[in-house]
């Protein structure tokens, strides 16, 4: 019976190996790594994290960044990848009714001092039938995208109070908000094309 039990555990294992091309690495249940095994692309993500709930909306904001994406030929290539090192940052609103963003910048106040990242590009999401995303009761899907550089990222990750301005919309972040942003943060600085040269340097 304990070598049947054996071999069961085994033959999973293979085929847990055999049948996904990720490797995944998770840190905790809120940032998602990931290594596909045969592009050697990674991929790091910041689950959905809640800015603003209220009964007639909710806005949630997401992080994603990829490396390993190009191939590197040269110091060229290399010194191109670090400068584009950045983290797509996806904020969605669901609401009842029409919602006025007004100029859709992206600011945030870091223990007093102040980051512009700039204006959001976004799009309100129109399904031919039922949005299979929107929570029940709401009818408006908006969905606005931006970037953070790693030293951006640090300030924010680092801050002990950090506000954040949307448009029209102002909010704080709470302390699991920033501890997950911190994780994410340094699973970023790990795969970044950055502290790889780091590494290489005598």
């Amino acid at each position: 019976m304990r070598c049947m039990l054996i071999l069961v555990c085994a033959l999973l294992s293979v085929s847990f190996v055999v049948g996904g091309p990720f490797v995944w690495s998770q840190q905790n249940d809120q940032v998602e790594v990931k290594t596909d095994r045969f592009s050697e692309v990674t991929t790091i993500k910041l689950k959905p994290q809640t800015i603003l709930d209220t009964p007639d909306q909710i806005i949630t904001m997401s992080l994603e960044a990829k490396f390993g994406d190009k191939k590197i030929r040269d110091e060229v290539d290399r010194t191109s990848e670090i400068l584009r090192e950045r983290a797509f940052v996806k904020l969605e609103s669901q609401s009842k009714g029409s919602v006025d963003f007004g100029d859709k910048q992206l600011h945030f106040i870091v223990d007093g001092k102040r980051i512009k990242v700039g204006e959001s590009a976004g799009t309100l999401l129109k399904f031919p039938g039922k949005d299979p995303s929107l929570k029940p009761g709401f009818k408006n899907r908006d969905v606005f995208t931006n970037g953070l550089n790693l030293a951006q990222m640090k300030q924010i990750a680092n801050g002990n109070r950090v506000e954040m301005r949307f448009g029209t919309y102002e909010s704080v972040l709470s302390t699991t908000v920033l501890g997950n942003l911190r994780e994410f943060v340094r699973e970023f600085t790990k795969y970044a094309p950055s502290s790889k040269l780091k590494e290489r340097r005598p």
